[in-house]
């Protein structure tokens, strides 16, 4: 009888690392962490177009930061099933509709302080990307 033994840390899990919260949770606590990295959603998010100055893509990259810490912030506090339906209540858009918006937009929409915002007369009309997108 010659049996392998397998240790839990080599087993597959059935659910993927990042899809479940409390398996997360569980894991971190154990110490076992996963061996995946989360997904790389930055990289995409932080390739603005070539003609922009540096103090704008600064600024850019700035407002990026600050409305994905918001919507982590507000988002956390939201059931997992409710996030969207939330915030959509609470803010009067979806949150892809947001990512599309122009920053003068987004502020309005999160009622964020454009006096904070550095450069912010830089960005104003442009979207989370760095293109320019007119109020309408």
């Amino acid at each position: 009888m010659n049996k392998t033994i397998t240790k839990p840390e080599s087993r597959n899990s059935l659910i993927s690392p990042g899809k479940s919260s409390r398996l997360d949770a569980i894991r971190k606590k154990s110490g076992r962490v996963s061996d995946q990295p989360a997904p790389a959603s930055n990289s995409k998010k932080n390739q603005f177009p070539k003609n922009l100055n540096p103090q704008t893509n600064a600024a850019l990259v700035a407002m990026n930061q600050r409305v994905e810490d918001y919507l982590n912030d507000v988002l956390r506090g939201y059931p997992a099933n409710k996030k969207n339906s939330f915030f959509r209540l609470k803010h009067g858009c979806e949150i892809d509709q947001l990512r599309e918006m122009n920053v003068q937009e987004i502020c309005k929409c999160l009622k964020l302080d454009t006096t904070k915002i550095k450069d912010y007369a830089l960005i104003a009309k442009l979207n989370l990307q760095g293109s320019r997108r007119d109020a309408e």
